[in-house]
């Protein structure tokens, strides 16, 4: 949904998502603190580019304890919204950007947190109909980490999550006729 350079980045500001109109929900897993909120500021920044997209602060954010429990704190976030969010959601004009971080250890508890969070934030996705962002690394490092978060770098992965939710907001509602 988004052009990407002969590098593989995603470009700022008119991509096929640019017109997407809504409201984005991030729900994140502080885990790292700092790389999160590397990555959340990269979301905020890439929201600028859409003129109808909005963002809550981050204090309006769904806050869990790590990125196991992302896709249950995302199912019950959904399942508690209200009519006319659910209306705005069946119609693509609202959309989840998860973030999180994990870093490989010593032991198999890196693999099996990672594989899930990824597993159960696209379930969710999926039966819920809703366009999803997934800014979740899954690094060898915190260093890796911190220079895919970083916003002033070539990679920020949290504005390339926020893309690629807009990216599929978009089609959604192109799908629905507006």
């Amino acid at each position: 949904m988004t052009r990407r350079s002969e590098g593989g980045g995603d470009q700022q500001g008119k991509g096929s998502g640019s017109g997407v109109r809504g409201r984005i929900v991030v729900v994140r897993a502080p885990y790292y603190a700092d790389v999160v909120a590397m990555l959340r500021r990269g979301v905020a920044r890439a929201v600028s580019a859409y003129a109808s997209l909005s963002l809550g602060g981050a204090e309006e954010d769904v806050l869990v304890g790590g990125a196991l429990e992302l896709p249950l704190a995302m199912s019950f976030f959904l399942e508690g919204m209200g009519e006319e969010a659910r209306a705005a959601m069946a119609k693509g004009e609202l959309g989840v950007v998860a973030l999180g971080c994990v870093v490989r250890g010593e032991t198999e508890h890196f693999s099996l947190v990672s594989e899930q969070c990824y597993r159960g934030l696209q379930e969710v996705s999926l039966r819920c109909s809703v366009p999803l962002g997934v800014g979740v690394l899954a690094c060898n490092s915190l260093e890796q980490a911190r220079a895919r978060a970083d916003t002033k770098g070539e990679i920020d992965c949290g504005g390339q999550a926020l893309r690629a939710c807009c990216g599929l907001m978009s089609l959604k509602q192109g799908c629905r006729g507006g």
